[in-house]
């Protein structure tokens, strides 16, 4: 779990400025990381999408990265 943390914070562009992440918790059960902004779920809200469709963009994203 310390790996998949450390791809994704690494991943995270401009310095971490636009989504925010903060690591809630890392363990060998799991990893929580809150982005505290993000301006893809502005913009999926914005066109009328559900609070559940944009969580299952976010879990299709991650899946496809192999999650």
């Amino acid at each position: 779990m310390n790996g998949i943390k450390e791809v994704f914070i690494a991943l995270v562009p401009d310095d971490g400025k636009m989504f925010q992440p903060e690591l809630l918790h890392c363990d060998l059960d799991g990893v929580d990381i809150k982005c505290h902004s993000c301006p893809l779920k502005q913009a999926f809200q914005a066109a009328g999408l559900s609070d559940g469709e944009v969580a299952n963009v976010d879990n299709g994203t991650f899946e496809g990265a192999g999650f």
